[in-house]
């Protein structure tokens, strides 16, 4: 079914649910309690208490009871009026209360005595300085700081690094885009994305958590990507958003799913006022700086985004107090310079050559030349070819001829017929004896074949231009915009109901092939959606139940947005011809591979909230259902390799790649249609002891249910038992991939008191201590889940069939490259020719049959635990004069189960436990890893008075972990315990100050002038911190010969270093004295060698040599055993701490007010802006080179980014 009709259907449903469900209630989840009180300080009942909304005038009325609690739930985030009356006391009106969305805030009132009639007026902002009635570390970023603090690229989540608990540092890469902390998975926005990244990683770690455990919700309810933990499937755009909530350390059980931080965004709606913006973003590479330095080895580099990024909102009163409406939009066109590139290339005289059917097909395709391609002389020495006029005794044949202005000649067309090679190829001219055998001659001139008669001979040079080097022109270019709308409509006094949708189209066009042609020209699509409906309704004062429902996801379906890429063709690439290889080998052909991916989360909540005396009491329920398919066509079309341009017309590749379908030889990516679900109930109580007292006590009951595949392509790997873990393997198909854990229950207990005096001292309730102790979970993610897609018995992983002597000679020749192989629609990827070659039997073990060679698999344990920590924090805040609040905490937590990453065939070495001959390893997700994390986080901050708002935080932490994300594979893999250790992210000190100055300069009858010469504002944000930490180590090949130890499959083949094995080694010793000196670029040619003893790393036994009768040959000694384990490593990782980190992001902007007109009102003003990305252009330094035989071992390889600026026009009303 059509993706965008599911996604219409699906909207559709939640609008309908919203009108045909049972009475339910919104996001509005903020509430204002408090205690009424008299002047000494006794409770006042039955004070009648009245909260009004100032942005939709929505009046709520309570009455306080025998305590003199009063208490308003289901609130928005807003700015209100708070009235309290009672008969003997003054009223009393509080003006300008905000309230933190998404939580309890508290609001204590005392009364003055006297006649009701008499009011007691507080103007200013009534928010309260401290939080008084929660135990969560928690950080808020309201739309003014969105607006007015430096935020890369529009991207909200830059700033996620503000919030207490969190660490994060904002740093730029060297050109442009977001520095991913270290081990991250899936990063930030890049240069351009902003907020229309397909999944967003916002680049903080709370209580020691991965990058990938932080979880996110707007209005409620889950945006989280399906696959990646920890990243956003939307990031909505600055203007949607009225407020961001950072949980670092969470004592709310209805929160959940991850155990990091739990991001809440709160989405902008309509009020009684009209208001909107309309801006104008440019970025150009001009303003930019370059790098001072970047690494030893690096040229200096800019952000080179070229951009426009404009957009606006609008919002405002459809009903006046009834219905509202807000919309908002942004789109970014990147039309960077056209990029240059450059290579050997076909010459269009050899296109025009008479070839193999399939050859003709490539070469008669229109776009096949070279795009742009200017011609660029070059010689046949350039190329590793002799020419006539420098044959020498020991190269004494001419490969090549130079034609001036056309190429060079390398040859002509094979005589023999179609599917024959050159059989020159890879022969030699002329040897000479080897001063040092063996062997016993050295060649001194390759044959790379001249076509013609198949000798290599220079007869076959005809004259005629073959191949030439063309610079080439890159076309890129993409377009991003995000679409943004919410209703609201205050349907009854009890009834609000909300709809709110985000709808981000991405396109992209460049080049993605083999070579700079414009047949390989690509468009990429990418779609985020998300829907969510709302409706609030209120039984009575002390009664309310919520619903909230949604889907969220992203789509991209390459196929359909290229219908004429050459897909029916395959991808061919060149062997070696004199020095062109690899990279810089003959350009092949082909369009890249094209993705197919599609994910949705689907969710309904239910939250039932009662109020009984002192009691606030909230249940419910989550149901998630997640969704993925993911098809990525990567090596579905064959891919074929040619010894040389002669063997390409003459339709004689020497091999072919492909994954197929076993049972058929069809080449087939297996799709992977996953589902699985998601259940979460929690009880929570926030009790009220004392007035100045708050206690909450819940349990959260998680369930992580197992993933399963549509159709039952799923392919499960069942390890034997005990000795025979790996002789016994078998894989299952259908089910479920395991046994999910039914044991998650979560208790949260914290506290707030607000104690008038402590230890001898009268704090008149200005202090607040906080603190509490629970239990987070953390489900596997889809991303881990979807590495065993590889398994038998659905796909063959890749195989190689060779070919060696070319089509024409079947009893070598093991690939299929007729006239009929490829599909008849050249654009269509299906109908490929099945190869038989590609069919595999499998045994009842759903493994290859004996004899067959060897395969690996990727397995999870059959009984999942799930990832729990305990959580734990104490600390203290207390409000000084003049609005600063000071605040000093401890932050903790103890993980167990976490996701490692490695190869399990190492840890049964160390055991002495069999292999199995048909595996030849087993990458392995174990949830067997610990963590653990302390810090001292110290705050000092002034909120918002006179135009100021200033924070400053201080955290001395220290995090340890067994992998610091669950792709981490330990160094040594023989003992697991050897890698606990500090974490890849782990920094000691950091220091962190934001704020915003907007002076007001004229008042009363002047105000006029500060609209025309006031209007001024600063913001900015500084970051120190002391270095990430990095490990010493060797790379195996260094030491062992090139033959993996423990077990290989031969020199350069692998074996314990594959399956997610490592292939580094850490130090047998550290002898101390290092220092290192990250800005050198001095050569030592020892590298670190002095400072280490190096382990005693010897080769392995040959994999086919550990099983009975092997191979003589290969195996002279027979059977043998595994090789000896590497020497036990004598340093943890993560020793050395890297170079700090200081950076100041800042704006300034000026703001040029508007007359009072109709519909814009009195605050309308232009504001001009620039932002300050690194404003000093200071030295960052980062990646140090870790491998101790290096020349630069100890010195930066890399710069985080130099300054860069971007101005910004904005309309604001």
């Amino acid at each position: 079914m059509n993706r965008s009709k599911i996604f219409v259907r699906t909207t559709m449903f939640a609008i309908c649910a919203l009108f045909l469900a049972v009475a339910a209630h919104a996001q509005y989840r903020a509430s204002i309690k408090g205690v009424v009180t008299d002047p000494q300080g006794a409770a006042v009942s039955g004070a009648s208490v009245t909260l009004k909304n100032l942005e939709t005038n929505q009046t709520q009325t309570a009455t306080t009871n025998e305590d003199g609690i009063y208490n308003f739930n289901a609130l928005p985030p807003s700015q209100y009026t708070l009235t309290v009356e009672k008969a003997g006391f003054k009223k009393k009106v509080l003006e300008n209360v905000g309230v933190i969305a998404e939580q309890a805030n508290a609001l204590d009132v005392q009364l003055d005595v006297g006649e009701i009639t008499q009011s007691v007026t507080v103007s200013g902002d009534s928010t309260p300085l401290i939080d008084t009635e929660t135990s969560n570390l928690q950080g808020t970023v309201n739309a003014r700081e969105l607006q007015n603090l430096p935020s890369f690229g529009r991207d909200p989540f830059q700033l996620l690094q503000l919030a207490p608990g969190a660490f994060g540092d904002g740093a730029q890469g060297p050109a442009g885009g977001t520095q991913n902390l270290p081990s991250t998975t899936v990063g930030g926005t890049g240069g351009v994305d902003g907020a229309f990244k397909i999944e967003n990683g916002g680049q903080i770690t709370a209580n020691g958590a991965r990058t990938g455990e932080n979880n996110y919700q707007i209005d409620g309810v889950g945006t989280t990507s399906v696959t990646w933990g920890g990243t956003s499937v939307i990031t909505p755009n600055e203007d949607s958003i009225k407020e961001v909530k950072i949980l670092t350390d969470n004592y709310d059980a209805e929160n959940g799913r991850y155990r990091g931080a739990q991001v809440q965004i709160i989405s902008q709606n309509g009020t009684n006022q009209y208001h909107g913006s309309i801006y104008f973003k440019a970025h150009r590479p001009g303003l930019d700086a370059f790098t001072k330095y970047n690494g030893y080895n690096g040229s200096n580099v800019r952000d080179s985004n070229r951009f426009n990024d404009w957009g606006g909102s609008a919002g405002g009163p459809i009903l006046k107090n009834r219905l509202f409406a807000f919309f908002s939009y942004e789109t970014l066109s990147n039309n960077a310079r056209q990029g240059v590139g450059g290579n050997f290339y076909e010459t269009s005289e050899y296109r025009a050559l008479a070839g193999g059917p399939n050859a003709t097909k490539f070469l008669t395709f229109n776009g096949v030349a070279p795009n742009g391609g200017t011609f660029v002389e070059k010689t046949c020495a350039d190329v590793g070819l002799i020419d006539a006029a420098h044959v020498t005794a020991n190269q004494p044949v001419a490969n090549c001829a130079e034609i001036t202005g056309k190429g060079l000649d390398i040859g002509s067309p094979l005589t023999a017929g179609v599917g024959h090679v050159d059989a020159a190829y890879s022969g030699c001219y002329h040897s000479i004896p080897n001063p040092t055998p063996p062997p016993a001659t050295v060649c001194t001139e390759v044959n790379y074949g001249t076509g013609g008669d198949g000798l290599g001979g220079t007869n076959n040079l005809d004259g005629a231009p073959d191949m030439a080097f063309f610079s080439t022109v890159q076309p890129t270019n993409s377009t991003h915009r995000q679409y943004n709308g919410r209703m609201d409509f205050n349907a009854t006094s009890k009834d609000l109901v909300a709809f709110s949708i985000y709808y981000v189209p991405n396109t992209s066009t460049g080049l993605n092939g083999n070579g700079d042609r414009l047949m390989n020209l690509f468009n990429s699509t990418y779609t985020n959606r998300a829907a969510t409906a709302l409706w609030d309704h209120t039984f009575s004062p002390t009664l309310l139940n919520e619903v909230r429902v949604n889907a969220a996801g992203w789509i991209n379906k390459d196929l359909a947005s290229n219908p004429n890429g050459p897909f029916g063709l395959p991808q061919v690439s060149f062997n070696t011809v004199g020095s062109l290889t690899g990279g810089t080998a003959v350009r092949g052909y082909g369009i890249g591979s094209f993705n197919g991916f599609d994910q949705w989360t689907y969710a309904v909540k239910d939250v039932l909230t009662k109020i009984h005396g002192a009691h606030t009491m909230k249940m419910g329920g989550e149901f998630t259902h997640l969704l993925s398919v993911d098809a990525p066509f990567w090596a579905d079309r064959p891919s074929y390799t040619f010894n040389n341009i002669w063997d390409f017309l003459n339709d004689a590749p020497v091999a072919e790649n492909a994954q197929s379908d076993p049972q058929t030889g069809v080449p087939s990516a297996l799709r992977k249609d996953l589902r699985n679900n998601l259940i979460g109930l929690f009880f929570q109580d926030n009790y009220k002891v004392k007035p100045n007292l708050t206690v909450t006590m819940g349990l959260r009951w998680e369930y992580f249910g197992p993933i399963s595949a549509k159709n039952s392509k799923l392919a499960t790997v069942v390890l034997g038992q005990g000795a025979n873990a790996f002789t016994d393997i078998s894989v299952r198909t259908g089910g479920d991939l395991y046994n999910a854990s039914k044991r998650n229950f979560g208790p949260q207990l914290g506290f707030a008191w607000s104690p008038k005096s402590f230890v001898g001292r009268d704090f008149g309730n200005h202090l607040v201590l906080r603190g509490g102790l629970g239990v987070a979970f953390n489900g596997l993610v889809q991303s881990n889940s979807l590495d065993g897609r590889f398994n038998p018995p659905f796909v063959d992983n890749q195989p190689n069939f060779p070919c060696p002597n070319g089509p024409a000679d079947p009893s070598t020749c093991l690939l299929l490259y007729s006239s009929s192989t490829f599909p008849t629609d050249v654009h269509n990827p299906n109908g490929y020719a099945a190869n038989p070659n590609a069919i595999v039997t499998f045994g009842s073990n759903n493994l290859p049959v004996a004899g067959s060679p060897p395969i690996s698999l990727t397995a999870f344990p059959a009984d999942e635990p799930t990832t729990y920590t305990y959580h734990y924090t104490l600390g203290g805040e207390y409000e000084l004069a003049h609005r600063w609040v000071a605040s000093v905490g401890y932050q903790g937590s103890t993980t167990r189960h976490l996701t490692e990453h490695y190869n399990l065939y190492n840890v049964g070495a160390a055991l002495s436990v069999a292999f199995n001959p048909l595996v030849n390893g087993v990458t392995f997700y174990g949830n067997d890893g610990n963590a653990n994390f302390n810090a001292l986080l110290l705050e000092l901050k002034h909120e918002f008075a006179s135009s100021f708002l200033l924070d400053t935080q201080y955290r001395w932490s220290h995090s340890i972990d067994s992998g610091s994300n669950a792709y981490a594979g330990g160094f040594y893999q023989y003992n697991l315990a050897t890698g606990y250790a500090t974490s890849d992210y782990d920094t000691r000190h950091a220091f962190k100050v934001y704020g915003i100055w907007s002076p007001r300069i004229f008042h009363g009858s002047n105000a006029w002038m500060e609209k025309v010469a006031g209007g001024w504002s600063v913001s900015g944000i500084l970051n120190a911190h002391t270095g990430f930490p990095w490990t010493p180590i060797y790379n195996q090949g260094d030491l062992d010969g090139g033959f993996d130890p423990v077990y290989n499959f031969g020199k350069g083949g692998a074996g314990s270093s594959s399956n997610a094995g490592n292939g580094q080694i850490l130090p047998a010793a550290y002898l101390g004295g290092f220092k290192p000196d990250y800005r050198s670029k001095v050569s030592v040619t020892t590298g670190g060698q002095a400072f280490f003893t190096q382990p005693n790393v010897s080769g392995g036994v040959l994999f086919a040599c550990l099983f009975p009768n092997p191979p003589v040959a290969q195996c002279p000694a027979g059977q043998q055993g595994v090789g000896p384990l590497p020497t036990v490593p004598g340093i943890h990782r993560n020793i050395f701490t890297g170079p700090g980190y200081f950076d100041v992001d800042a704006t300034l902007s000026k703001a040029f007010g508007l007359p009072t007109m109709k519909i814009i009102g009195e605050n309308a003003k232009i504001e001009f802006r620039a932002n300050f990305y690194n404003l000093f252009n200071k030295l960052n330094l980062f990646n140090p080179q870790n491998n101790i035989l290096d020349q630069h071992f100890g010195e930066a390889q890399q710069a985080l980014g130099a300054r860069t600026i971007e101005l910004q026009a904005r309309f604001s009303f």
